[in-house]
C-alpha cells in the first residue's frame, strides 16, 4: 500500500521516528487519525496473513 511504503522509506517505523504521524498525514493530505487507522489495519492484514 502507498501508505505503509512512504510510512517506511520516511523513516516513519525508525526509533527515533525521522517523521511524525502529523508531518506523514499532511504530506498524503490526511488527517492524523485516518492516517493512524489505515496504518493499523494494513499491518493487521500483513502480519495475519503471513501466520
Amino acid at each position: 500500500s502507498e501508505a505503509l511504503d512512504r510510512a517506511i522509506n520516511m523513516g516513519f517505523f525508525e526509533v527515533p521516528r525521522k517523521i511524525s504521524l502529523e508531518e506523514l498525514a499532511n504530506q498524503m493530505g490526511k488527517s492524523k487519525s485516518a492516517l493512524s487507522v489505515m496504518l493499523r489495519k494494513i499491518i493487521k492484514k500483513k502480519v495475519l496473513f503471513e501466520k
